[in-house]
């Protein structure tokens, strides 16, 4: 991986706080993360499964291990988790 500018991945969230720490130590070092809603209730009627908590928790460690940005696209918007104070807000109003 010598010659790669960039390690990214596109995922759901949905297991990514138990393989994030080991992804970012094989170096990884960019995320995409897909959120269908930024609405719990409406989660599990997009997806058809419930797992609205984990991709939010993935969210939240991918900030904690430094990730910047963590880019998160959802159906009508896309949050660009660079500073801290977007993503405390995005938290006060989901």
């Amino acid at each position: 991986m010598r010659d790669l500018d960039q390690v990214a991945i596109t995922t759901n969230g949905l297991t990514l706080t138990r393989q994030l720490p080991a992804l970012q130590k094989a170096g990884l070092d960019a995320l995409n993360i897909s959120l269908d809603t930024l609405k719990e209730e409406r989660f599990e009627l997009f997806t058809r499964r419930r797992g609205w908590a984990k991709v939010m928790a993935s969210i939240d460690l991918a900030v904690q291990l430094g990730y910047k940005p963590v880019k998160v696209i959802s159906l009508k918007s896309y949050i660009n988790f660079k500073h801290k104070l977007v993503y405390t807000i995005f938290n006060q109003c989901v």
